[in-house]
């Protein structure tokens, strides 16, 4: 059986693995990169993933989306290493590799509710959607079902189902699990704050 390729995009010090089907960018917190950067359009950049090839393409942002330099005008095949610019950030495609089992450890950007990027060194947290993050930062700095409900304006049973969501993708069953998992991943911050 043939190996399937797996496509990872390098941001800063950090590398997200990208799962089959779309990968947005932008300044939104629904999407899957989320850029503090204030030249960068909410909904800036969205990349069409599959088994064999990355697309990229414009979402009608103000500044623009530069591959190698140039304005990206149409939708367009990317290739290894290219290089994708928006305003100040800048990410590198990567291809290579089992998406399975790969050969590094890729890292995946998680985001607090106060916003700062936390490098995390684990693979399993690509699999994560951007709400499913945010519920289970809630979740490891000790909030119950109800007080995530209430502050993420959801029903306590899609909390529920966000987060046995996250226990089948990171494969730990109970929040003492989540938790050891958070502290050996640098999740727990002493000096984090809810968002308003």
């Amino acid at each position: 059986m043939a190996r399937t390729s797996y496509f990872s995009l390098r941001y800063h010090r950090g590398q997200l693995v990208l799962r089959t089907g779309t990968f947005l960018i932008g300044r939104s917190r629904q999407c899957d990169l989320v850029l503090g950067n204030p030249l960068a359009s909410r909904r800036h950049v969205r990349l069409y993933v599959n088994d064999v090839r990355v697309v990229a393409e414009d979402l009608g942002s103000q500044n623009g989306v530069f591959l190698n330099g140039a304005r990206l005008k149409e939708r367009t095949v990317l290739k290894h290493q290219d290089v994708l610019r928006f305003g100040s950030d800048e990410v590198v495609l990567l291809e290579g590799g089992d998406a399975r089992f790969p050969s590094e450890s890729p890292t995946d950007l998680l985001r607090t509710p106060n916003e700062e990027p936390t490098l995390i060194p684990d693979y399993r947290l690509a699999l994560l959607s951007p709400r499913e993050r945010e519920v289970l930062t809630f979740v490891v700095h000790g909030f119950t079902h109800r007080e995530i409900a209430e502050r993420l304006c959801i029903s306590i049973k899609t909390v529920e189902s966000h987060k046995n969501r996250i226990g089948n993708k990171l494969e730990l069953k109970s929040r003492a699990e989540l938790v050891r998992f958070a502290l050996d991943h640098g999740l727990l911050r002493s000096s984090w704050s809810e968002p308003p």
